[in-house]
């Protein structure tokens, strides 16, 4: 039995008594690995099949250490998390940063540990919400421009109806770089638009640019939202560099939609 995920099948079909019937072989018989993707190498031993001549190296389990995923070099997002992190130090322990969705999930794991919640497409900004209620203050979170159009409409208007003194950075990279490449619903000021459209005042709509030389300008800009008693969303716009093709590709076509429109 091979699933993604959890065993639901494989541990339903031992509740029904089926496997009284016939040996059924998968995650919960320790044959197939709970953790971990199942690659071709860790489902072909199910079938008699040999790992591939690399994988049987002796003493490779020594010294093979595996690595967590991180994010790609100079990406956008590792600018945008090293300015809000070096920003909330400087008030001290017990800041909080909601995360959400995306391939920007990794700033949990080292080297940002950037993020301190992740649960589903669109949760940040409600959670962000919900910490306000509670107290917490400042209350932070994340999502990208691709969750944002997907899940993240809904909890930010109920933030603009109420003024909830919290602060949304929207981590534009143009792209849905997690799942592939698609290109975004909003992007760039239709991002800005939209925000604004959903009721958050223009005047705390800012824009930075996530990179090494404009760090500063970017944490200047976080003190001065986080010194606002209100919502402000702050949109860290700069370009997947895994994608750079595609996303100058996407915005021309748009461009020339654009013109044969006009």
């Amino acid at each position: 039995m091979v699933e993604e995920g959890y065993p639901f099948i494989e541990r339903y079909i031992s509740a029904l008594g089926l496997m009284t019937e016939r040996r059924i072989r998968g995650k919960l018989t320790g044959d197939l690995p709970r953790m971990g993707e199942l690659s071709q190498d860790a489902i072909r031993p199910c079938f008699g099949l040999a790992v591939e001549p690399s994988l049987q190296l002796d003493g490779l389990a020594d010294v093979l250490v595996a690595r967590p995923p991180r994010l790609c070099d100079k990406c956008p997002h590792s600018d945008a998390y090293i300015a809000i992190k070096e920003v909330i130090a400087e008030l001290g322990a017990g800041v909080r940063v909601m995360g959400d969705i995306g391939c920007y999930s990794l700033g949990y794991l080292e080297p940002h540990q950037a993020i301190h919640s992740c649960l589903c497409m669109g949760s940040s900004i409600g959670m962000a919400i919900g910490a306000a209620h509670a107290g917490m203050n400042p209350s932070l979170c994340v999502i990208g421009d691709g969750t944002f159009t997907h899940s993240g409409m809904a909890p930010l208007l109920d933030a603009a109806r109420e003024n909830s003194n919290i602060k949304v950075f929207i981590l534009d990279n143009s792209i849905v770089a997690m799942t592939g490449g698609q290109p975004t619903m909003a992007t760039d000021e239709e991002v800005v638009d939209l925000v604004a459209g959903l009721g958050v005042s223009r005047k705390h709509i800012r824009i930075v640019e996530p990179t090494a030389h404009k760090k500063h300008q970017t944490m200047a800009t976080i003190r001065e939202e986080l010194a606002h008693t209100g919502l402000s969303v702050i949109v860290a716009r700069r370009a997947c560099v895994t994608y750079a093709k595609e996303i100058k590709e996407i915005k021309a076509h748009k461009l020339d939609i654009a013109v044969v429109a006009a």
